[in-house]
C-alpha cells in the first residue's frame, strides 16, 4: 500500500548481525528502502516449498530445524488445551519420503470418477501424458498415537477431527481404545471413498496440509535430546546427523500400498515400481499442482538430475503449462544445459565459487546472453560454461593435430603427409572436416597460422573476445582479397 513502491519492482536485502534480529530493505537501482516491522510479511513469501535432490543440508536443514520448532510449539499448545496448532508452518521441505502425500493429496481431490467440473478433471492430464498414470486404484494409511506403545504423543484439533472423519466413514468403531493404531485400506475404484477427503479439503493443497501435520507427528521419534541439540545448536550443520527417520513400523503416520492404475498395463503397478526419474519428477509436478496461492517461494535444488533428455528439454514448459499464475516465483540450481535452454539472460545467474577467484571478480552475474533460440552445443560455449568446443577429447585432439599439419601444408614431409591423410580418413565423417574442402575456409585457416589465440586451447574471457575480433577481422579481409 505504499504509494512509493506501488507497481515497482525490487529486491530484498536482508542483513542478520549476531545477536540481533534482521534488518530488511527493498532495494532496486534507484534507492534502498528500510522496511518497517509491520511491512515485512508483506514483502517476503507466504509460503517457501524446498526440494533437493541429493543431501544438500544448507537447503534442507533450515527447514527440518523449522519443522522441529514448530512441533515443540505445537506441543506446548496442545498442553496447556490451546487447541490448534499455533498457525500453518509457512517453510515445507518435500523429499522422497512426502512425494506419497503430494500424488495421494492431487488424486484424491481431482480423481474422483464422478468428478464432472472439467477444471479439476484437467488438473490430473500431467500425471497421465507424462508418467502414464490414470489412477490410483488403493493405499493404506496408519495413524498410530503412541511411539513404541510407551509414549503418546500430541495432536492437535483439526488433525483429531479430520482422523475422527476417517473412523466413521471407514467403520471404525468407537470401542476400539484411542490408543489403539489406526490402519485402513482405502479402495479407490469407486467414488464413495473420494468423497470423505472431498468433504475435509476443496484442493489438493487443503489435503496435503493434513497429510503434512501428520507426517510432522513423525519428528516425535527423534529423541528429545536430539531435537533439542538440531533446535538450539549454534551451529546448525554440525547437528546434521541428529535428524533421521524411525523404521516404517514405527513412525506415527504412513501412506504405502499405494497402487497405481498405468495406461496399457493390466493389472495395478506398485507406486515404488516407478523409476527414480519418475519419482522425481512427480515430486515436483505433483507440488506445482497443487499449489493454489500467489506469493510462493519455491527453491529447487537440481530437480533434473534422473530425467532423460527429453524431460529435461521439456521441464520448464511443462511447469508453465502446469501452473498458470505467475505472482509466484521458483529458483532452481542447476549445472544442466538441457534444462536451462530456453530462458532469458535475466532469468540465469551464474555463481562462482570464491577458490582460485580474485576478489573484486563477483561470485555472481547474470547471464551474458539470451539462451533462447540456442542448441545445447552453443550453451555450452557461453560463459556459463566456457566450453571451447563440445567434441570428446579424443577426437577434439585429432581435430588440432589435422588442423596444425593443414596449416603448414606446404612444408610437410612424408611422415606429416601421410599422418594428414590417415587423419582425414578417421574425421572424414566429422563436420569439422567439413570445411577444408573449401578453399575459401582452408585460405581463411591457413592465414590463422602463427596467431597465438587460434592456436590456444584454453582462452581466458578477454582472449575470447579478442580472438572473435581477430576472426571477424581477417574474415573482412579474405572476403576482399578474394572479392567476394
Amino acid at each position: 500500500d505504499n504509494p512509493r513502491i506501488s507497481g515497482l519492482h525490487y529486491l530484498i536485502k536482508i542483513i542478520k548481525n549476531a545477536n540481533e534480529p534482521p534488518s530488511y530493505y527493498l532495494v532496486n537501482d534507484m534507492e534502498e528502502i528500510k522496511i518497517s516491522a509491520e511491512s515485512i510479511t508483506y514483502t517476503l513469501p507466504k509460503r517457501i516449498w524446498g526440494y533437493s535432490s541429493g543431501e544438500n543440508e544448507s537447503l534442507s536443514l533450515p527447514f527440518k530445524r523449522m519443522d522441529l520448532y514448530y512441533l515443540e510449539q505445537a506441543a506446548i499448545n496442545i498442553k496447556k488445551n490451546v487447541g490448534e496448532i499455533i498457525g500453518d508452518n509457512r517453510l515445507h521441505f518435500v523429499d522422497y519420503d512426502t512425494t506419497s502425500a503430494l500424488v495421494l493429496s492431487n488424486f484424491l481431490i481431482y480423481g474422483n470418477p464422478n468428478e464432472t467440473d472439467d477444471d479439476k478433471i484437467n488438473k490430473l492430464k500431467i500425471f497421465k501424458e507424462k508418467f502414464g498414470i490414470e489412477a490410483v486404484v488403493s493405499f493404506r494409511i496408519t495413524i498410530r498415537y503412541q511411539y513404541r506403545n510407551k509414549f503418546k504423543m500430541p495432536i492437535d484439533k483439526a488433525v483429531q477431527n479430520f482422523i475422527n472423519s476417517l473412523k466413521n466413514h471407514f467403520g471404525i468403531t468407537e470401542e476400539r481404545r484411542k490408543t489403539d493404531d489406526i490402519s485402513i485400506n482405502v479402495d479407490l475404484t469407486t467414488g464413495r471413498n473420494f468423497e470423505v477427503f472431498g468433504r475435509m479439503a476443496s484442493d489438493a493443497g487443503g489435503l496435503y496440509k493434513y497429510f503434512e501435520k501428520l507426517m510432522l507427528r513423525n519428528r516425535y521419534t527423534i529423541p528429545w535430546e536430539r531435537r533439542q541439540k538440531v533446535l538450539y545448536s549454534d551451529d546448525i550443520y554440525s547437528a546434521q546427523n541428529d535428524i533421521g527417520n524411525a523404521p516404517n513400523d514405527e513412525q506415527l503416520f504412513l501412506l504405502d500400498n499405494i497402487m497405481l492404475k498405468m495406461d496399457g498395463v493390466e493389472s495395478p503397478v506398485p507406486y515404488e515400481s516407478i523409476s527414480d526419474g519418475e519419482h522425481q519428477a512427480l515430486t515436483i509436478f505433483s507440488l506445482v499442482n497443487l499449489i493454489d496461492e500467489i506469493d510462493v517461494l519455491c527453491l529447487f535444488d537440481e530437480p533434473e538430475t534422473h530425467l532423460n533428455p527429453k524431460w529435461k528439454y521439456e521441464y520448464i514448459s511443462t511447469i508453465n503449462d502446469i501452473q498458470k499464475q505467475k505472482d509466484s516465483h521458483i529458483l532452481m540450481t542447476t549445472h544442466d544445459p538441457i534444462f536451462i535452454s530456453g530462458l532469458s539472460k535475466e532469468q540465469v545467474i551464474l555463481f562462482q565459487k570464491r577458490v582460485h577467484l580474485p576478489t573484486e571478480v563477483p561470485r555472481w552475474s547474470f547471464a551474458e546472453e539470451d539462451l533462447k533460440g540456442k542448441g545445447v552445443d552453443a550453451i555450452l560455449k557461453t560463459d556459463l560454461f566456457g566450453f571451447q568446443n563440445t567434441v570428446d577429447q579424443g577426437t577434439s585432439k585429432l581435430i588440432f593435430e589435422r588442423r596444425e599439419l593443414l596449416l603448414r601444408t606446404e612444408n610437410l614431409n612424408d611422415e606429416e603427409k601421410s599422418r594428414l591423410k590417415e587423419l582425414t580418413n578417421i574425421l572424414r565423417n566429422i563436420d569439422y572436416a567439413d570445411p577444408f574442402v573449401d578453399p575459401f575456409f582452408k585460405e581463411f585457416y591457413t592465414r590463422l597460422n602463427n596467431k597465438e589465440l587460434y592456436i590456444k586451447r584454453e582462452l581466458s574471457d578477454d582472449e575470447k573476445k579478442l580472438r572473435k575480433e581477430n576472426a571477424d577481422d581477417l574474415f573482412e579481409e579474405l572476403s576482399k582479397d578474394l572479392d567476394l
